[in-house]
């Protein structure tokens, strides 16, 4: 303490006190205590303002007032007249509670809060005493509670304002969703309502928050739903719909929800949510409406199809009756004629008639296919002879047109389970469109093995030509029904484009795909993938009996040398190739020199060098010292008679293409020497004897067909298998003759007037004794339904039309047993000339007198019946005939009569009218249509019975 201050009485600092006492108080301080004069120096200080400052006394006193260095409370520095020191000690005032840091010798901040207290001398300020206490933690922790606090009041605003924002988004979803929202509290108090709700209520919302229902709305209306009420607030959501009246006084349809707010398993009220669904009702409505309208459509539009399926149905009948007639005559007839030209033309009829059956066929099977119809069969088959029988059939055009076929398919099983007919028909399709289109090279068809598993196999055919190709512009539409590749081709080619649609639909119901590569002028592969199943049984092979013999294939085809020779390995042969008999010679010659000579020599024929068959034998012969048994591959598996003398070894020809059995059995015949028959009969006949395949059965059958040509070909048919025949010419004639006539089968047409087949085999089954009588279908219709019908109705068989001998053949083995005497035979059917008939208008006597066997006393009685019958033209006078349903019903029948009457007698132009008439009756043209058309028809019956009369003897 300064001696100015020891000796002032008027000083303010502790007063009364001795110096001693005076320093042990200052020293016990924890407060900084420092006394400054009036020029703002330290004088002196006690030891907690050393230790607090960081400095000693001696440094303080040698400090000025502005070498302090002094920072404000916002931390920035204070000039040496800013402190608050200089204020005190002008002013004479107090300061307390003064916050300001001061940065030590070391750089250190340190903050104190400071009290100035003046000291005063005779009233005036002599200097100015300074505690101060260390803050700077406290303010430290200050600061960061206050940044901590305005972190909190940043995060709570900003929490005021998502809520607020929230709150307003909540709030503007809920004004603009288009369903009326409330919530009610379980005192049935409004909390929140929309504004889709105040606007349909007519409620402003005052007037309904915190509000109850009762208050707001009629007790009658709240009744009303108490239920549901009673319902939410049990925790259960509840919907139903009320029809009520909005605020303008509008009727509404309303579907209400009221939705439970559950929290903590307590029910808290419920949110309501009403949807106006007027509109949605009568959408509704209306399409409930158009649905029954649509209902009636798909009615009319399913009896549409049943109709078009009975009229496929009674077209398949009506088209191959004719045909079955023409195809059986003509069998019958080739059967008979030894006359070469006769036998060219009646096989260009069967060519012609084929391919008609073909082009009817593709047209009821893509119907079929589109009305859902065809099923697929699942049997055990030779895929092999599938492959073989496909490629036989185009055999004959494509060797006429000089093209090589070939078939190889080694790489697949040889029996699998599928639909062998389905199979062979997409074959045969691709097969003929590469011969077709293809005028010199080669058409191949190849099979492959894509997958196989213990579920079956996918397997892969090509058809490869090389013939005038496809553009890449039409290739899409090639398998579209009635489309071709150019229409041109039409013209050029023939065909309707309805081949390669059904081959796609059928692919495609057999599991597979299927396509086309091609380029215009470079041929074209057409390729589908099958799904096959394996075959459940394994036939047995007779392979054993060509095991281990030595085989030549001399062919300059590779294509059918590799395939060829595939088929003899598989067969158990050892097999060497040549690609002409020139280079195969001294080959043979030398295996044969080493003891391993040929067995067996399948030999192209017509050799390609175009030498004669004798030489060939002669240089096979001296090739080798023993003989060798020689297969001639032709294009029609006859055998030509040797040219040139030489040894007489062929005794076989094998047809290309073949299959391995087919091949297997022509070296088992050739290797065993059995010579070929004599091929005396036609070949026509040929083919109906190997049908028959020698058997014979001792039988009595009856034949329900009301068509007289039809029952003339079946009769000659089942005569020639030693059959005999009585005909029955309705349903209802058969039940009787069944009942009464001991056969021991029936063949029964399924369309019969009177009582049809299926009815008349319903009453038979029902006779006593008769549930085992075979009784066999014969229709013509289409659909496998048709046949599933036959055989529910108790038929044990179906043989369809056109009757096909083979077929006809079969069906009788399985269910007559045969006999080892001879058939009973027919009468010839020589061309005749009877001039009583001769150049009658309107009759092909010819004609007539075949269908009767050329049986003139026959014929005339059959005449005379037409002209008893016919001549008064009564039933076709249209004054007399009704045009109703029933009416036309039995016009219909009397035309189906009348026309087969005139087929029979070989009256073709009636027969025609007939068939026309009966069609424009199943189309249902117009009453004038029909008047007319009777007109026309009962002229041409009237001018042909009065021809007939004027012909007859008195």
């Amino acid at each position: 303490m300064t001696a100015a201050q020891r000796d002032d009485p008027d000083r303010t600092v502790s007063p009364g006190l001795g110096e001693a006492q005076y320093r042990a108080m200052l020293g016990a301080l924890a407060e900084g205590v420092v006394f400054f004069d009036l020029d703002g120096r330290v004088q002196d200080c006690n030891p907690a303002a050393e230790r607090l400052l960081g400095r000693s006394l001696a440094q303080m006193q040698a400090m000025s007032p502005a070498d302090w260095h002094r920072v404000a409370p916002d931390e920035r520095s204070l000039a040496a007249t800013e402190m608050p020191l200089q204020e005190t000690l002008r002013s004479g005032r107090s300061q307390r509670g003064v916050v300001t840091g001061d940065v030590s010798p070391g750089g250190e901040l340190r903050w104190f809060e400071i009290n100035y207290e003046p000291m005063l001398a005779g009233g005036r300020v002599i200097g100015a005493v300074a505690s101060f206490v260390d803050v700077t933690e406290h303010r430290r922790e200050t600061a960061e509670l206050q940044r901590h606090r305005e972190h909190l009041e940043d995060q709570v605003r900003e929490r005021t304002q998502a809520l607020s924002l929230s709150e307003r988004f909540t709030r503007a979803i809920a004004d603009n969703l288009p369903a009326r929202i409330v919530y009610w509290d379980r005192e049935l108090r409004c909390l929140f309502v929309n504004r889709q709700y105040c606007e349909w209520s007519g409620f402003a919302p005052e007037q309904m928050l915190g509000r109850t229902m009762h208050e707001i709305f009629p007790p009658e209306r709240v009744h009303r739903i108490e239920r549901q009420l009673a319902g939410v607030l049990a925790g259960q959501p509840q919907t139903f719909e009320r029809n009520e009246f909005d605020a303008a006084g509008r009727p509404i349809s309303t579907q209400v929800q009221f939705m439970p707010d559950v929290r903590g398993g307590v029910v808290h009220g419920f949110y309501v949510f009403g949807i106006d669904i007027t509109e949605r009702k009568r959408d509704s409505e209306h399409l409930q409406a158009l649905n029954d309208e649509l209902v009636i459509e798909r009615d009319r539009a399913q009896a549409a199809a049943r109709a078009k399926s009975v009229f496929l149905a009674n077209m398949s009948h009506e088209i191959r009756t004719p045909m079955n007639a023409i195809i059986g005559l003509t069998y019958l007839l080739q059967r008979e004629t030894r006359d070469a030209l006769a036998q060219q033309r009646l096989a260009k009829v069967v060519d012609a008639a084929h391919h008609l059956l073909g082009i009817i066929n593709d047209v009821l099977d893509l119907s079929k296919i589109e009305a859902g119809k065809l099923t697929l069969e699942a049997v055990d088959f030779d895929l092999d002879e599938v492959l073989a029988r496909s490629c036989s059939l185009v055999a004959g055009p494509a060797h006429a047109k000089g093209l090589q076929l070939s078939v190889n398919a080694e790489a697949l099983p040889d029996t699998v389970r599928g639909d062998p007919t389905r199979l062979s028909q997409v074959l045969v399709n691709l097969l003929s469109n590469a011969v077709k289109f293809t005028e010199h090279g080669n058409v191949s068809l190849r099979g492959a093995l894509l997958d196989a598993d213990a579920g079956g196999l996918l397997a892969r055919f090509e058809v490869r030509d090389t013939g005038i190709g496809i553009e890449p512009s039409r290739i899409d539409s090639l398998f579209t029904a009635f489309e071709q590749s150019d229409s041109s081709t039409t013209r050029r080619f023939g065909g309707t484009g309805l081949g390669l649609a059904v081959t796609r639909e059928l692919v495609e119901l057999m599991g597979g795909k299927v396509g086309v590569e091609s380029m215009p002028g470079a041929g074209s592969c057409f390729w589908f993938t099958v799904r096959l199943q394996l075959a459940q049984t394994e036939p047995a092979r007779r392979a054993s009996a060509l095991e281990g013999l030595h085989a030549w294939v001399i062919h300059d085809d590779l294509a059918w040398r590799e395939t060829l020779g595939d088929m003899l390995r598989r067969l158990g042969l050892r097999v060497d190739e040549a690609s002409s008999l020139a280079a195969a010679i001294g080959q043979i010659a030398a295996a044969d020199a080493a003891g391993d000579g040929a067995d067996v020599v399948l030999l192209q024929w017509p050799l390609a060098d175009g030498g004669g068959l004798g030489g060939a034998l002669a240089a096979i012969g001296s090739a080798q010292r023993r003989g060798a048994a020689v297969l001639l591959l032709t294009a029609s598996g006859t055998a030509p008679p040797p040219d040139g003398g030489g040894p007489n070894w062929v005794h076989a020809a094998l047809a290309l293409p073949t299959s391995r059995s087919s091949l297997h059995d022509a070296l088992i015949v050739l290797l065993e020497r059995h010579p070929p028959e004599a091929a005396a009969a036609s070949p026509a006949a040929d083919g109906i004897a190997a049908a028959l395949d020698g058997q014979r059965f001792d039988a009595r059958v009856l034949l329900a067909e009301d068509n007289l040509v039809n029952q003339e070909v079946a009769k000659e048919l089942l005569r020639l298998a030693g059959c005999e025949v009585e005909v029955a010419e309705n349903g209802r004639r058969a039940v009787e003759m069944a009942r009464h006539g001991g056969y021991d089968l029936v063949l029964m047409d399924v369309q019969m007037p009177e009582v049809d087949g299926i009815e008349a085999c319903r009453q038979i089954r029902a006779l006593p004794g008769f549930s085992r009588l075979p009784i066999i279908a014969m229709t013509a219709n289409a659909f496998a339904e048709d046949r599933a019908a036959c055989l529910a109705a108790g038929m044990n068989d179906h043989v369809p039309k056109p009757v096909q001998p083979a077929a006809l053949f079969d069906t009788l083995a399985r269910w007559l047993p045969p006999r080892d005497a001879p058939p009973s035979g027919m009468m010839g059917l020589d061309e005749f000339e009877d001039p009583t008939w001769a150049d009658l208008p309107g009759l092909d006597a010819k004609v007539g007198l075949g269908y009767f066997a050329g049986r003139d006393a026959a014929y005339e009685r059959a005449l005379q019946q037409f002209v008893a019958q016919y001549a008064s033209g009564d039933a076709f006078d249209p004054a007399r005939t009704r045009f109703d349903a029933d009416g036309r019903l039995r016009l219909r029948e009397t035309l189906h009569t009348l026309a087969g009457a005139a087929a029979a007698i070989g009256a073709q132009q009636v027969h025609a009218k007939a068939q026309a008439l009966g069609a424009l009756v199943r189309g249902r043209a117009s009453d004038d249509t029909l008047r007319a058309e009777l007109v026309d028809l009962r002229e041409a019956l009237a001018m042909l019975t009065a021809g007939l009369r004027s012909r007859m003897p008195t």
